[in-house]
């Protein structure tokens, strides 16, 4: 007797928009592994969308394009260095010179990169010019526990620079 095949599992594009229910929401019943058509549980099959690069060492390369990719692709580089990435979000303050950028952060994936860690989809936060992956949803919820620490250390000191003017004005 073989053991059981895992399942691909993957969803069709835009599987998430339109109703909770539906059969737009069923995922792939093919094992894993298997080539780039998907089926679903009843026979209907889709491609996920794919996307053509140029690179500097293999040519033009096919490569599946994750759905929450920006779909910009830089043309002319190695192959180890072409990645995914997703749309950023912006963390600013506006300060009395104008909004500053505190952080950026966006999904990016590198699915042909010589580090394995990189092949996986991962967080990036930039803050100033560090780039600091995170790969696991725990470390990401700590990083916003942390900020939410600090945005309540900024508060206090806002109350604090209150009571100091308000004392300095009763002098």
């Amino acid at each position: 007797m073989s053991a059981p095949t895992t399942a691909c599992g993957v969803r069709r594009p835009g599987w998430t928009d339109g109703p909770a229910i539906g059969r737009h929401r069923l995922p792939c019943v093919l094992p894993a592994g298997h080539g780039p058509r998907h089926r679903d549980a009843l026979g209907e099959t889709w491609q996920e969308p794919v996307v053509t690069v140029h690179t500097c060492d293999h040519g033009p390369v096919t490569l599946p394009e994750p759905a929450w990719c920006t779909g910009r692709h830089e043309d002319g580089l190695h192959l180890v260095d072409l990645s995914h990435d997703g749309p950023e979000t912006l963390l600013t303050v506006g300060t009395e010179r104008g909004d500053v950028e505190l952080m950026r952060l966006f999904l990016t994936r590198s699915p042909h990169s010589g580090r394995p860690e990189d092949r996986r989809t991962s967080l990036v936060v930039e803050i100033g010019s560090e780039c600091h992956r995170f790969r696991e949803e725990s470390a990401l919820r700590m990083l916003a526990a942390e900020l939410v620490v600090r945005a309540g250390r900024v508060r206090d000191l806002a109350a604090e620079l209150t009571a100091v003017q308000d004392a300095e004005s009763a002098l």
